[in-house]
């Protein structure tokens, strides 16, 4: 905690692995961080992709991160982090590709962002699952979502 911010930067950026721990709640603003930088996220939250999966109706956390049990990594910290080491090299190449794509897909600032096509996707998939949540405003009154879908659909 007083390591200054460009030392922690370049050490984040230059790691493989980056420890993802939950907070009050399942989610971790640690996993967007590693993926924004490119490092692997190791998740310590066993309801994680159940409570707060990152745009779940495109990217499948278990390609780009790895998860560990909360009980066992709390029973033996160092152990569960050191079998890290026992990963194949073939596996960690296959996180590396998928966490490439997730970066295109979480970062609005990547070069080649794919952030507003997935949202965009992510809103039809929630409209689609509880469309009576979900209103769409325009022209200053409130019209149904099932009217506003073909415009949502042309702007994917």
């Amino acid at each position: 905690f007083d390591l200054p911010q460009k030392e922690w930067l370049h050490a984040i950026s230059n790691s493989k692995f980056c420890l993802a721990g939950r907070g009050d709640t399942p989610h971790t603003h640690a996993l967007l961080r590693a993926v924004k930088v490119g490092c692997i996220p190791v998740v310590v939250s066993d309801w994680y992709p159940e409570y707060a999966p990152t745009f779940a109706s495109v990217l499948d956390m278990r390609d780009y991160c790895i998860f560990l049990d909360e009980k066992q990594f709390l029973a033996d910290p160092a152990g569960e982090l050191l079998s890290l080491q026992q990963l194949p090299e073939s596996t960690i190449r296959e996180k590396l590709k998928a966490l490439a794509f997730a970066q295109k897909v979480v970062s609005w600032d990547h070069p080649e962002s794919l952030f507003v096509q997935a949202f965009l996707r992510e809103s039809v998939n929630s409209f689609r699952q509880e469309p009576s949540r979900f209103n769409y405003f325009a022209q200053d009154k409130l019209i149904p979502i099932d009217n506003a879908m073909p415009t949502i659909r042309r702007a994917m």
